[in-house]
């Protein structure tokens, strides 16, 4: 069975450093959470939202890690989304993807067609391996996505394991829109016991896509200067795993193909939240002085500081991802689609 789990993060406990850039989405988790806080009314998180057979799921699917927070993590901590046997997503009754296994958190208020998508906008994340949970990759896998209003595209994604025109494996490649010939934005080894930090810079107006990235607690820098990209449409940002099948002749990947049994996987996230980045405004790091913010210069990948307000597989292009798995309106939520 699948569900939809929203999470109340509380506005105030989620944003703890001087961040001058204006926030539009949150799902940092604030400190003191646990598993089973995501279950209960006694927490900031919205239970009562929640199916009944989730509730008594989400501490196998949700963990929280001993890592180091991330760059962007102020009295919030890390999450992990793990993957069992029985993490099957099914959009509807008659849409039961047995093809994958997958479990995403969608950030509440991101509906599809909200603002998050329009204008400028910087969507800020990070990830980890989870040791103890590797992933296998002999699959492949997508960690981070938008997805676009009508579930046909992919307009930018972060895969890992095997993928389909990409030598070698366990990397972190992010794509452009996987309907078009954009391809790969950028690419770097999947280092264990490293916090992978990405910043997504979006201008919806100009289409175009730029890349920051750093590693544990260093700024992020530009690594990929605005590149055209096809980001129209809309849609929603997805974080977490899915595991795509093996197999050859699949016509049909969210139905087909072979999934191992025994599933023990996870990815470990953390600092996740959208800014607007009207004016160039681009959050580089939580450390500045207090009045003051780190943005990258749009297209060129300088910084300064300045002062105040301001390879697609064919199942891919076919097929985008097979479903909605979506939010509703309150934007301190998260919801989660996934099963358990």
């Amino acid at each position: 069975m699948s569900s939809k789990i929203f999470v109340s993060f509380l506005a105030v406990a989620a944003t703890g450093f001087a961040q001058q850039c204006p926030v539009t989405l949150d799902g940092r988790v604030p400190a003191g959470s646990t598993p089973a806080t995501f279950a209960t009314d006694a927490s900031p998180f919205d239970s009562a939202s929640t199916a009944a057979e989730k509730i008594l799921h989400l501490d196998q699917i949700i963990k929280i890690p001993s890592v180091t927070p991330s760059l962007f993590d102020t009295n919030t901590i890390p999450f992990e989304v793990t993957l069992s046997d029985g993490s099957i997503f099914a959009p509807s009754a008659t849409n039961v993807q047995t093809g994958f296994r997958r479990c995403e958190m969608i950030l509440d208020g991101n509906t599809g067609t909200d603002d998050s998508t329009l204008g400028q906008k910087t969507m800020h994340f990070s990830l980890m391996k989870d040791t103890a949970r590797p992933l296998n990759q002999s699959h492949e896998y997508q960690l981070f996505f938008l997805e676009d209003s009508s579930f046909s595209t992919n307009q930018v994604v972060l895969k890992t394991g095997t993928i389909a025109g990409v030598t070698g494996t366990d990397n972190l490649v992010m794509f452009g829109n996987v309907n078009t010939d954009v391809g790969t934005l950028f690419s770097t080894a999947f280092t264990e016991g490293v916090m992978h930090n990405f910043g997504v810079v979006m201008d919806f107006d100009a289409n175009t896509t730029e890349i920051l990235y750093s590693q544990d607690a260093a700024a992020l820098t530009s690594v990929k200067a605005a590149t055209a990209n096809d980001i129209s449409g809309q849609g929603q940002w997805h974080f977490g795993a899915l595991k795509k099948p093996t197999g050859e002749g699949i016509k049909d990947v969210t139905k087909e193909g072979f999934q191992p049994s025994g599933i023990n996987e996870g990815v470990i996230f953390a600092g996740i939240f959208e800014e607007n980045s009207a004016g160039g405004c681009v959050s580089l790091s939580a450390a500045g002085a207090a009045g003051q913010v780190t943005v990258a210069s749009n297209g060129t990948g300088a910084a300064t500081n300045v002062t105040g307000a301001a390879a697609a597989t064919a199942t891919d292009k076919a097929k985008g991802n097979g479903g909605k798995a979506g939010g509703a309106k309150n934007v301190t939520k998260i919801a989660i689609t996934c099963s358990g």
